[in-house]
């Protein structure tokens, strides 16, 4: 990457700023923890998301799983020292971050989540005071009065937290290319994240960097509230949790609360709405997480409803969880360096207010009214849309999304002329622009792209 440390844009606050202009930022990957994966494990996967086109990846610094070590060293007994680090963890860490800053892959980082502390994990763990030599159970009685911390007051345990965060931020902060999330799926309450966030500004400050940072809960709505409300902690809002069918967000009720969301940030104060998980159940039709397709769906609703990264979740067991990179999450990243390559996004506004033909989950609309307009079709059909500009000079290109290529059947738009009488103080016929019409090439998932023809850009 380059000298610039990603913001959100100056032209436009509600995206991401990595290279002097704002861009999408979109991927997918097949762990949560990228930076305990080492050797050609990492950088395959790395090329591989690069290579489709790719560029934003989700890393939390999570130690369960097989692949996963802990940040603590262990003495010959298997008990953990609080006071030692693990060098090789810290060396994984900063591996991770030179090979994605090569790659131009932003990272999203989180630094703690509950799901690491929960059941047997915590039996091992080395923050279980029955896994560790720094403190016992009247300082940390279990895995819960973990994220207490701070609501307890709780300076034995808090210190050790700090100590931790701090070396993450100080392994981090050099580089650019890191957005910071304080918790993923948060229960923990305001005053826990509001402290973390306030370490990491903190940190920044004092390191002469920027940082950027939210708290991720597992009710969406929650953290565009808690962003809006507390701008001094938080920068940015994400929602990924919208993408679960548990919290009732299928079809157009998934894109009409990205819609109302992201109407409620404030104008004056705008930020940047982020996905880093795009869930998956099961091709049985998992009621909490949906299919397949319905993830690839709900990957393109949230590039049309306005935010400004997205990606899929990694897989866990037979594919649940999410379609991570795997060949069918690649079909659409491909697609997704395709769309963004032709049609600006950042400059663009979720426009769903053109259409006039009205279905039940699309089309969707992006546009810059008279200068060009996206829409994304999830299972081809047809629109009708009143782009209030004369769209005749006009051509419109068709990507085909599970293909990854576009179309030969691109042409000029439908348009359908009328006149109408209007008074201007004497009866006179006007004309009408009117409605325009598009029809998919055939079913499956497409999206057009509106752009006047070269003579008329000239």
């Amino acid at each position: 990457m380059d000298d610039k440390r990603i913001a959100p844009s100056a032209t436009n606050r509600r995206y991401w700023d990595v290279s002097g202009a704002p861009k999408l930022l979109f991927g997918g990957s097949n762990t949560h923890n990228l930076f305990q994966w080492t050797d050609r494990r990492l950088t395959e996967h790395l090329d591989l998301l690069v290579e489709c086109g790719g560029n934003y990846v989700r890393n939390t610094m999570s130690d369960r799983e097989e692949h996963g070590i802990p940040p603590f060293a262990a003495g010959p007994d298997g008990t953990f020292d609080l006071d030692t680090w693990s060098d090789e963890y810290w060396e994984r860490l900063s591996t991770f971050l030179t090979e994605t800053a090569r790659r131009g892959i932003v990272v999203h980082l989180t630094l703690w989540d509950q799901h690491d502390l929960s059941d047997a994990l915590w039996k091992v763990h080395p923050w279980n005071p029955a896994c560790n030599a720094n403190y016992d159970a009247a300082a940390l009685p279990d895995a819960k009065a973990f994220f207490r911390t701070v609501d307890d007051d709780n300076s034995v345990v808090i210190d050790y937290q700090q100590r931790f965060v701090d070396r993450i931020l100080d392994t981090t902060l050099p580089y650019r290319h890191v957005l910071y999330n304080v918790g993923n799926e948060a229960w923990t309450g305001l005053r826990w994240e509001r402290f973390w966030a306030s370490r990491i500004h903190e940190r920044a400050q004092a390191a002469g960097a920027g940082a950027y940072v939210t708290a991720m809960h597992i009710a969406p709505e929650t953290t565009v509230r808690s962003t809006i409300s507390h701008r001094e902690s938080f920068d940015f809002a994400d929602v990924s949790q919208v993408n679960q069918e548990a919290m009732g967000r299928m079809g157009r009720s998934h894109m009409d609360s990205l819609l109302l969301w992201r109407s409620l940030i404030p104008e004056h104060d705008p930020f940047p709405m982020t996905i880093e998980k795009v869930y998956r159940g099961g091709d049985r039709d998992d009621h909490q997480f949906g299919t397949t397709r319905m993830a690839q769906h709900r990957y393109w609703r949230n590039v049309f409803g306005g935010c400004s990264t997205v990606r899929f979740h990694r897989p866990i067991r037979e594919g649940w969880g999410g379609i991570g990179l795997t060949e069918p999450a690649q079909a659409m990243v491909r697609s997704m360096r395709l769309f963004v390559d032709a049609f600006d996004v950042p400059a663009s506004t979720p426009h769903n207010d053109v259409i006039v033909s009205d279905t039940d989950d699309g089309p969707y609309c992006l546009a810059r009214l008279g200068v060009a307009y996206a829409f994304l079709f999830l299972n081809g059909g047809s629109v009708e849309f009143d782009p209030w500009f004369d769209l005749a000079s006009f051509r419109c290109r068709w990507l085909d999304v599970d293909s990854s290529r576009w179309s030969d059947r691109d042409g000029q738009i439908g348009v359908d002329w009328h006149e109408y009488t209007v008074w201007t103080g004497e009866s006179a016929r006007v004309p009408r622009y009117g409605r325009c019409a598009l029809n998919a090439p055939a079913d499956g998932l497409w999206v057009a792209v509106l752009t006047p023809t070269t003579e008329a850009a000239s």
